[in-house]
């Protein structure tokens, strides 16, 4: 039997319930679960990670659940795990592993292909996310901000293969702090805070809540319009950005108060 350890893959037969090791299964209808990120732990079971109520999707007799594990008292990584009946087949806590504070908030499924959502503060040395983020629309957590990061907490959405939990492909979803002024500190990673995942036309639609500035698809800053912007002013959040499948490029943006 595999052994659970803390930023490893861990591939679990079912030897403790006597029964044979299970597939993921990689069909299922079209989902979304995007909430609070909840705290378990690699061993936990699947009756106990089902009772905190956190992010998972449903693949036939599959479910998948994604929180963070709390490493220490001032630090928490991300964790990822599958279960068919009740057996787990895999557990990921190897995303990010350095002392910056990440989680898992959502997973959503388009009917062939799985994403996952994860929070940073910022890239710390060691395992940390951006290494799956290379070919992504947003590379890094500074991408497209010119003096660097300004601590604020974003997103990152991955595409990862449900058979295993490896992210295939990555990007960061930031905002851009720029005021257009001289400032010491200006034009700055800002933050954001994905509210949902849809899908439209074989693309990812991100719904956000954006500090300022939403960026456009260039990764610049978008300008303060208030009343005007393309998102309605009834919309629950002030964000989109709709991403290639690939998560390699944004297509288009809108916001609230923003053109």
């Amino acid at each position: 039997m595999g052994s659970i350890n803390a930023a490893t893959i861990s591939i679990i037969d079912s030897a403790a319930s006597g029964s044979s090791a299970t597939t993921t299964p990689t069909s299922g209808p079209v989902q979304s679960s995007v909430a609070s990120a909840v705290a378990f732990s690699p061993s936990d079971s699947e009756a106990a990670i089902t009772a905190k109520n956190g992010p998972k999707i449903t693949l036939g007799n599959t479910n998948i659940y994604i929180g963070y594990q709390q490493v220490s008292a001032l630090n928490q990584d991300p964790i990822l795990v599958s279960f068919t009946n009740g057996v787990r087949n895999w557990v990921r806590t190897d995303y990010e592993t350095t002392a910056d504070d990440g989680t898992g908030t959502g997973l959503a499924w388009d009917g062939s292909n799985l994403y996952a959502v994860f929070t940073s503060t910022g890239n710390q040395p060691g395992n940390n996310l951006s290494r799956f983020t290379g070919s992504g629309w947003l590379t890094g957590y500074t991408d497209g901000s010119p003096s660097g990061g300004g601590g604020g907490k974003v997103g990152i959405l991955a595409k990862v293969d449900p058979t295993t939990g490896n992210i295939q492909s990555a990007t960061y979803l930031t905002a851009r702090n720029d005021k257009g002024t001289a400032t010491l500190g200006d034009d700055t990673t800002n933050s954001l805070f994905v509210r949902g995942l849809s899908f439209t036309g074989g693309n990812v639609l991100v719904q956000a809540d954006s500090a300022y500035a939403p960026r456009r698809p260039d990764k610049t800053a978008m300008t303060q319009s208030v009343g005007n912007g393309a998102l309605p002013a009834s919309t629950g959040y002030n964000y989109e950005v709709v991403l290639s499948a690939n998560l390699g490029s944004a297509l288009s943006t809108r916001a609230k108060d923003f053109i």
